[in-house]
């Protein structure tokens, strides 16, 4: 019973977050200098990186997944509080940036992705600390309709591992999994 109430709350509190952060307040966090001073303690799940070399595979299920280029991503800490990455993505104009907090009043990670043409993703994750692992829920449009992605991210010192899944109208129509190894 406890494992159905984990999964409930995020989506709950996905939904109706009162701790968001629009393309522009991403925008200006990303501008601000790297600051590790009064890190939250939640945030050390996370490696201690400034950069990554990121590999990531996707697909529908039962094919064999597609591998994305690889890319370089950058990362720091922000105010202590925002845990920033950014990466460019092969033929962007802009760089894909995303951002994760913990929000200490609902106990959870929020995490926003702004990807290079404006659009904004949020997901909401629940942790298990001592297994350095996020659970994550996003919903990409309101709406029952609207697909929702599920993914668990595990941490080591040394990189970040993921695997996710996209589900429509209850189906699973996509997977993926990826790789981010520190490299400084």
């Amino acid at each position: 019973m406890k494992h159905q109430t984990l999964l409930i709350v995020p989506l709950a509190v996905l939904i109706h977050s009162s701790h968001a952060l629009d393309a522009e307040a991403i925008r200006k966090l990303a501008a601000e200098p790297h600051d590790r001073e009064q890190l939250l303690p939640e945030l050390k799940i996370y490696p201690v990186a400034r950069e990554y070399k990121i590999t990531a595979r996707s697909g529908a299920p039962g094919a064999e997944l597609r591998e994305a280029p690889a890319v370089i991503a950058t990362e720091k800490v922000v105010q202590g509080r925002y845990l920033i990455s950014e990466a460019m993505i092969p033929g962007a104009e802009k760089p894909l940036v995303m951002v994760v907090t913990f929000d200490k009043e609902a106990s959870v990670f929020k995490k926003w992705v702004l990807t290079p043409d404006g659009t904004l993703g949020t997901s909401t994750g629940v942790a298990d600390q001592g297994k350095r692992t996020i659970a994550w829920v996003s919903k990409t449009a309101p709406g029952d309709a609207a697909p929702l992605v599920l993914s668990l991210e595990s941490h080591s010192d040394d990189k970040t591992t993921w695997k996710e899944t996209i589900l429509e109208d209850g189906e699973v129509v996509g997977i993926s999994d990826g790789v981010a190894v520190k490299t400084k």
